[in-house]
């Protein structure tokens, strides 16, 4: 009996010393684990915009008189020199000294010349663009065959796609300035008139200056207006652009991929300012500052691992590793005060 006796006594005592043993060991932090991985990186920068009509006419009346009744809906299809987007009354003439009606007359002299102008820029413009894809198509050719370099292919498209940019704006300013010139002839009808009855129930047709869609009307029902008082938008709403601010970005993509979209809808942006298809990377979360530098506490053998790293680029969710870390290692995510070097960890479940 005294033998058995000391046996259950020593198994009592182990028992008591491996409880008190593991009731004061250290108890693993429960913590979110990542592994740090290769693979494709993009840094971008993420906004609300407003999608606009890039190039939008707004149609204002060209003189004092009295507007009928717009029939047009915003989104009706309107067709540059046939569509008639407003039929305008003219009020009598106002009796005018020499000097406004020279003025008048510049106008229209004025409005000629800047048209003449536009026209040669937009003739230019199309030389210049023939020209380039003529080179690019060359530098093309000479590339695939190793005589010059990519980068100089690459230079040659560019400046074919600047000069498409250019002959599309020459084109904008070709029918902005008839545009321009319908109204300063309008106007000098007014001057020219003898008297009321030369243009009482003499009605003129603003037809529209450009095809697309009616944007946007100011006014629907007849009403008396004052000259170059706005009646109404036209514009094309396959040039779509999105803009926040003083940052402006076209829509590349094919129409059919955003034909949902018009004029003044409200769209979230993402700019790639950054990118790589091959990047050692780590969740942007695990990071924190260690004095000037960066640090992450890595998993080793089930510890925290107090580790100083060098970064890149990165974005919300992760960041370009250039240094400390190695692919198929185990990361802290958002650790927490209560983490230390050395201290045990185990995954969340």
């Amino acid at each position: 009996m005294t033998t058995r006796r000391w046996v259950l006594w020593g198994v009592g005592l182990v028992v008591v010393a491996a409880a008190a043993f593991l009731g004061t060991r250290p108890q693993p932090v429960p913590a979110e684990l990542a592994e740090v991985t290769r693979g494709p990186l993009h840094v971008t920068v993420d906004d609300e915009g407003e999608t606009r009509v890039r190039d939008r006419f707004v149609i204002s009346a060209p003189l004092a008189g009295r507007v009928l009744r717009i029939e047009l809906e915003p989104g009706d299809a309107v067709v540059a020199g046939e569509t008639v987007l407003a039929i305008f009354l003219p009020s009598a003439p106002v009796l005018l000294d020499a000097r406004s009606r020279a003025e008048a007359e510049a106008a229209v002299e004025t409005a000629t010349a800047a048209l003449g102008q536009a026209e040669a820029h937009y003739e230019r413009a199309a030389a210049e663009l023939v020209y380039s894809r003529s080179e690019a198509g060359r530098y093309l050719r000479l590339s695939q065959e190793g005589i010059v370099s990519v980068e100089t292919m690459e230079s040659a498209q560019l400046d074919l796609d600047t000069r498409q940019e250019a002959l599309e704006a020459a084109e904008y300013a070709v029918r902005t300035a008839r545009s321009e010139l319908q109204a300063a002839r309008v106007r000098l009808l007014q001057f020219s008139a003898e008297s009321a009855d030369d243009l009482n129930g003499t009605a003129i047709r603003i037809v529209s200056p450009d095809s697309g869609v009616m944007l946007r009307r100011v006014r629907e029902s007849e009403y008396v207006v004052p000259a170059g008082e706005a009646l109404l938008e036209v514009g094309d709403p396959s040039g779509v652009e999105e803009q926040r601010v003083n940052v402006v970005i076209d829509i590349v993509d094919p129409p059919a991929v955003w034909a949902g979209l018009g004029d003044g809808f409200r769209v979230e942006t993402r700019v790639v300012v950054w990118e790589s298809e091959d990047e050692l990377k780590a969740p942007t979360g695990a990071l924190f500052r260690r004095e000037e530098d960066w640090a992450v506490f890595a998993v080793e053998r089930g510890r925290a691992a107090l580790r100083e790293i060098e970064v890149g680029e990165r974005n919300a969710q992760e960041t370009q590793v250039l240094g400390g870390l190695e692919v198929g290692e185990q990361v802290v995510v958002y650790p927490s005060d209560s983490l230390n070097d050395g201290s045990p960890v185990a995954a969340e479940l």
